[in-house]
């Protein structure tokens, strides 16, 4: 995929589950830069830099504290590392973990890579759906569709 994209000169980010050694050389064998969370497997990539992420806050009234490390073939500022991270995690808390926690994606039965591949579509598009109309909340959106089904009918 990363070879039809087209892209140059771009910064992939990727969590755990794609750093591997062909994906870190397809990305920069098209030219482009990675930012992956590291793992063991990571021992030759074309490294640059090495980010530490220290993340704090609360979850369900407890503290919770962690720190991640991140692998980059990039050099750049930490600010701009900070600002890919952000944005990385923000497509993570609005899209991957919606559809597995929300959703259930990740409980699927679907076998068929084809029926699963439509579903996840159509998953999408209830999502963005659920924000047109204002939530940023999909568990809200939900809630209000049980009460106002009447209304989705005229979108």
């Amino acid at each position: 995929m990363i070879r039809e994209s087209g892209l140059v000169n771009k910064i992939f980010t990727r969590d755990a589950l794609h750093c591997s050694q062909q994906t870190t050389r397809t990305i920069i064998e098209t030219q482009n830069d990675y930012l992956i969370t590291v793992k063991r497997n990571q021992k030759h990539p074309n490294l640059h830099s090495v980010i530490r992420v220290k993340r704090k806050g609360w979850r369900d009234k407890k503290e919770w504290n962690e720190t991640l490390y991140y692998i980059s073939s990039k050099k750049l500022p930490a600010q701009l590392f900070a600002e890919k991270n952000q944005q990385h995690w923000g497509i993570e808390n609005q899209v991957h973990w919606v559809k597995d926690v929300v959703f259930q994606e990740d409980n699927s039965r679907i076998k068929d890579c084809a029926v699963a591949e439509k579903f996840s579509l159509l998953t999408t598009l209830i999502m963005n759906l659920y924000r047109t109309c204002g939530f940023l909340s999909i568990s809200q959106g939900q809630a209000w569709l049980g009460k106002h089904w009447q209304k989705m009918l005229l979108i």
